[in-house]
Formats: structure tokens, sequence, C-alpha cells
């Protein structure tokens, strides 16, 4: 009878070892985006949504769970979801938990919304839901 208690609990002892062993590589879970802010600056310290031409627009992206393998890919685009010609840009995260985008508005652009997307690139081992695109609306005045 002894003999048997022993031996379930090694076998379970080594079944929970295997379970964790296997999740190592995902510790924090997948990663996920928490939040995008636009602001005027690069901490994110003045966060408005309202900007000139010529002035510089900063989306700082933050992230959640294991973003070892992670990319992040930022664009502006018109109100009908076309992108900005040259606004496009990603980065490979490296366990970042934020990102920091930034572009200088174009002399002369058109008053109007345009759109801010932060998209999270998983590496394709990945596993597990989260989001993974969130989108500001920025005001050209």
């Amino acid at each position: 009878m002894k003999k048997n208690k022993y031996q379930t609990i090694y076998v379970a002892t080594v079944m929970i070892l295997l379970v964790l062993g296997c999740n190592l590589g995902n510790v924090g879970g997948p990663a996920s985006l928490k939040n995008l802010k636009i602001a005027s600056d690069e901490e994110g310290r003045v966060e408005t949504r309202e900007f000139k031409p010529g002035e510089k627009v900063y989306a700082i992206a933050e992230f959640s769970g294991n973003t070892k393998n992670a990319k992040v890919e930022f664009v502006l685009s018109d109100k009908n979801e076309r992108p900005i010609s040259e606004s496009k840009r990603s980065f490979d995260l490296k366990e970042e938990k934020t990102a920091v985008y930034w572009l200088e508005l174009p002399p002369g652009m058109s008053s109007g919304r345009y759109y801010i997307t932060a998209k999270l690139i998983r590496d394709e081992n990945s596993k597990g839901m989260g989001v993974t695109e969130l989108r500001k609306a920025v005001e050209v005045k």
C-alpha cells in the first residue's frame, strides 16, 4: 500500500513538472496589446487627439504577456482606412512592454479625422487569445 502511495505521488510530481516545463517558454501568457495612447510627447504625459500639420504625433503601445518573439506594426490611415504613404513602421518587441511610434504630420496635410493603428504580430508558435489590434482617432486641424 505504501509503495502505491509513493508511486502515485512520484507520477503526479513528474506530470506537474512536465506541464510546467512545456509552458516555460510562454511565461506570462501570450503577448497582448494592453493600451494605446496618443500624445504630443514621447513619454505619453500629454495625451491629446488634436494636432496641426507639421506637428509630431506619438503613439505609445503597451503590452502584456510574453513579447519575446512578437512585433508591433503601426500605421496612420485616413477616414476610409487607406494607409498614409510612408507611415507604416514595425518594431521587434524583444521582451519590451512598450513601443513608441512617432510621425511628423506633413505640412499642408488636409484637416480631418485620421486613425493610428497598432497591430501586434505574434510568432507562429504563440498560442492563445488576446487583443492584437488597437486603433485611435486623431484630428488634424
